[in-house]
């Protein structure tokens, strides 16, 4: 699957820049680190030129004795970055990330000018992280909402992130090392409009490595103090 990320960066000149083939065969092997491969692992490649705002990003499963191959997707771009993860082994994305305690398992990169494949590249995973399930709970209501999360760590700064549960409250998993978080309340739905909380409540949890857990913030919504916003000027209390 082929997708664009952008980025944000000065305007520049454009200048010329050489064609980059297109279908080049990119292989290479994902391996744990006593070197056994590893099958079913989610590779990703990204290209990496400095100065483009915009990088495409393609990936690809390894097949049972670790391997996998990617074309080239880019002919503007020849710079491209690997990284992998599997999911299912809870084997993080490896590179550096806010929340990572160290830099994690190998991102190779390769340089691809011709039509003459590049060495096959050798990924090696390392950490293992755990999986953290978030819902809300109001009580006015009698169910799970729709709600606006923030995660980050008590007392130290680890990353931080902000999220949100599903419609009609479905719970949103997020793929974290494993550490104690705090799980902070950013907005909430008051019937159909977005309310940001005077004093976020929240609470703590700890990510187990190569495990899931649930995490349920629980409050009632009509009697959280409010911050004036757009929805809510006055900033009162919900009143379904």
């Amino acid at each position: 699957m082929l997708v664009l990320s952008l980025i944000a960066c000065a305007s520049v000149q454009p200048t010329e820049r050489a064609v980059v083939p297109i279908g080049v065969a990119l292989r290479g092997r994902v391996i744990y680190s006593d070197g056994s491969p590893v099958p079913g692992a989610r590779v990703l490649a990204t290209t990496s030129c400095e100065r483009d705002w915009a990088h495409f990003v393609d990936d690809a499963l390894t097949a049972d004795d670790g391997t996998f191959v990617i074309p080239s997707f880019d002919s503007s771009c020849g710079q491209i970055r690997f990284t992998a993860e599997k999911r299912d082994g809870f084997w993080l994305q490896t590179g550096i990330d806010p929340f990572y305690p160290r830099p994690n398992g190998t991102t190779p990169e390769v340089l691809l000018a011709d039509n003459e494949p590049p060495d096959p590249i050798t990924i090696q995973l390392d950490l293992r992280g755990g999986e953290l399930e978030l819902r809300v709970w109001d009580q006015s209501s009698g169910g799970y909402v729709r709600a606006g999360l923030d995660v980050d760590c008590p007392g130290a700064w680890c990353g931080a992130m902000s999220t949100a549960t599903g419609e009609d409250g479905a719970a949103h998993i997020v793929f974290l090392p494993p550490r104690r978080y705090r799980v902070s309340l950013n907005w909430y739905l008051c019937g159909p409009k977005p309310y940001f909380p005077e004093n976020k409540p929240s609470l703590t949890v700890d990510v187990v490595e190569g495990q899931m857990r649930t995490a349920v913030l629980r409050l009632d919504v009509t009697t959280i103090p409010a911050k004036p916003s757009y929805d809510n000027p006055d900033g009162v209390p919900c009143r379904l």
